[in-house]
Order: structure tokens, then sequence, then C-alpha cells
């Protein structure tokens, strides 16, 4: 499995194999929310995504979050922002 040159620690390769299985749901942090891409919160408020966009850069939008190069929006940031409006 490994070439000669690495030495196997005992206990490493359950330690490995257990990275690979998927954690159940219950016990990821329950601070994680639902991040909404552009194209959903364009769909959901009825707007186009352009406008979202004019609106981050106006700063008159729901906070958005980058997720490394792509724009996501926290579920809380919307409902709160949607909040604010009415």
């Amino acid at each position: 499995m490994f070439p000669a040159h690495f030495r196997v620690v005992p206990g490493v390769r359950s330690y490995l194999r257990g990275m690979n299985e998927p954690r159940p749901f219950a016990e990821l942090p329950s601070r994680l929310e639902r991040l909404l891409t552009v194209q959903q919160l364009s769909d959901y408020l009825g707007v186009p995504v352009k406008t979202l966009y004019e609106w981050r850069t106006q700063k008159v939008g729901p906070r958005a979050v980058k997720v490394g190069r792509a724009l996501r929006y926290p579920e809380s940031h919307v409902i709160d922002w949607l909040e604010e409006q009415s």
C-alpha cells in the first residue's frame, strides 16, 4: 500500500481510513447555515443578478461573504436585511 521508504505508525491506517467517512449531520457545528449563491438570492428576491452586484458595491443590499472566489449570502444576513427593509 505504501512505498518502502514510508514508515507506517501503528494505528494511523485506521485513523486515515476514518477521515474519508462522512460525519453524521448531527455532529456538525450548529452554527453552520445555508449559503445562497447570487443566482439563488436573485431568484428568491425576484431581482436581476446585476442588481445584487450593484447593491453590494453601494452597500445597500444584504451582506455577502467571499468563499474562495465565489460570492455567497448567509441566510441570516438575508433575513436581517429583509427585516430592516420592512
